[in-house]
This record gives structure tokens, sequence and C-alpha cells, in this order.
């Protein structure tokens, strides 16, 4: 998938690294793009994805080919201090409104099975949440 880059005259990939849906008893379903950064990535181009993203929940990509009205992103990275730069970049390019429904997390955190519902994320404004599942 492809989206065109507002205000500009090129087309960004709509290319996240992984997609899974949880879907709760309520009948709820939290779609959640997943972000795996090696640290490869300049600041710059993640930023460019992370807007990719938002342009395509704008343009209605997201909703005609995965069916789902919005989404989660979640990010893992390697350090606490890649993460705030990854925090810093994305939340200039991601709209206000949407900054909850960004989270990062280090691999250290958030890839133990068992801590997985419980471990420590920060969304684009700074906040610190236990768990990123909205019925966890």
């Amino acid at each position: 998938m492809r989206v065109r880059a507002p205000q500009a005259d090129y087309w960004l990939p709509f290319l996240p690294d992984g997609y899974f849906e949880v879907i709760y008893p309520s009948g709820d379903v939290q779609a959640c793009l997943v972000e795996v950064d090696m640290g490869t990535l300049t600041l710059r181009r993640f930023a460019r994805k992370m807007l990719a993203f938002e342009t395509a929940l704008d343009d209605e990509v997201f909703r005609r080919h995965l069916k789902r009205d919005d989404f989660t992103v979640l990010v893992l990275t390697q350090s606490r201090r890649r993460a705030e730069a990854l925090r810093n970049v994305a939340s200039r390019v991601v709209p206000g409104d949407r900054h909850g429904d960004y989270y990062l997390s280090t691999f250290d955190d958030a890839l133990t099975p068992s801590a997985f519902a419980s471990a420590t994320w920060w969304d684009l404004d700074g906040e610190t949440y236990a768990g990123v599942l909205i019925d966890a």
C-alpha cells in the first residue's frame, strides 16, 4: 500500500513491520501496527514512516484494506534513549489528538511474553502506561 504525502507530490509506502488485532469478549477490536526499530532507520525516515501511517488513516487507505476505522501504533526499540529520540520526531508529524495512540517501549520491557500485558510504554506526549491493551 502507498499514500500520497500531504502537501507534496510524492508517494510514501504504508508498510508497518507488523499488524495484529486483539478481539475482546465485548466484541471490540483493537487494531495494532507494529514498528520494530533496530536503530538502522534514520530519524527522518522514521518520521516519514509515521507520516505515512497517519496519511493512510486520514485518506482511508487503512479502512479500505484492513476494514478498521483506526489503529494503535506500537514501536519497539533497543533502548530508552532511542525510544525518546523516536518519540520526539514522531510527535512532530503525528497530530496531537493521535499522540495517545502511539506507544514506545524497549525490547527488554515489552518482549517478555509473561510481561507484555503490563509492560511499560510511553506515548508521544511522554506519559507512561503499564500495558497497551484496552481491556487488559
